[in-house]
């Protein structure tokens, strides 16, 4: 079973959770996601530069889906080879 995709919506609250002082661990719980989920596109928006700035402008969904895309590349599928064909 594949993950589930985070709705952008869900990153830009948390870049605004970020800018409030709230921890990773509380983000996380706040938006019912894992802290390493959380920690990690804190990470990728860091690099990104996105995390600073005004809580009322908040970074445009295109602006975090480049910074998640660029940190953490999708990962193609495996290859599923039957070995009855073989």
């Amino acid at each position: 079973m594949s993950a589930k995709k985070v709705d952008m919506h869900r990153l830009q609250d948390l870049v605004r959770y970020h800018r409030m002082g709230r921890s990773a661990r509380q983000i996380a719980r706040l938006l019912r996601m894992g802290r390493n989920t959380a920690k990690d596109y804190l990470e990728a928006m860091e690099k990104a530069q996105l995390l600073a700035g005004d809580l009322q402008q908040l970074p445009s969904v295109e602006e975090l889906k480049a910074a998640i895309a660029q940190h953490a590349p999708p990962k193609p599928a495996p290859q599923q080879d039957s070995t009855v064909s073989q």
